[in-house]
C-alpha cells in the first residue's frame, strides 16, 4: 500500500487510530519519511546519519569477556573434567585468541580509514 498524497503508509494496522492522528511509530505530521514495502507491510525508513563505528571497542568488550569467562571457569576445572566439560575451557580461550585478532584487524582497518 503506496503512500498517497499527504497520508503516512500504514505501519501497525492494529492501530489505525495512530494514523488518523498523524502519529506513526513518533514521526511527526509535517515530516515526509521515505517508506519500503516488504511483502504486504510497509515500513518508514528514518532519515538518520550511521554512526562511525569501527568495531575496535565491540572487540575489545567481547574478548574481555570471554577471558573473564576463562578465569572465572578455571576453579571449576576439576567438576569440568570429571563431567567432560573441559572444553568449556577451550571455547573461552579461543573466543579471546580470535577477539585479539579481530582488534588487530580493526584497528588496521581503522588506520587505513
Amino acid at each position: 500500500m503506496p503512500p498517497t498524497g499527504d497520508t503516512l503508509p500504514v505501519i501497525c494496522p492494529a492501530r489505525p487510530e495512530r494514523i488518523a492522528s498523524g502519529i506513526v511509530a513518533g514521526v511527526e505530521p509535517q515530516q515526509k519519511p521515505t517508506s519500503r514495502q516488504i511483502g504486504r507491510r510497509t515500513y518508514i525508513v528514518a532519515d538518520v546519519e550511521p554512526l562511525d563505528v569501527d568495531g575496535v571497542r565491540t572487540m575489545q568488550v567481547g574478548s574481555v569477556l570471554w577471558l573473564a569467562a576463562f578465569v572465572m571457569l578455571l576453579p571449576f576445572y576439576g567438576a569440568l573434567k570429571d563431567a567432560g566439560h573441559t572444553w568449556f575451557l577451550w571455547t573461552c580461550l579461543a573466543g579471546f585468541g580470535l577477539g585479539m585478532f579481530g582488534v588487530a584487524y580493526c584497528r588496521r582497518r581503522q588506520r587505513k580509514s
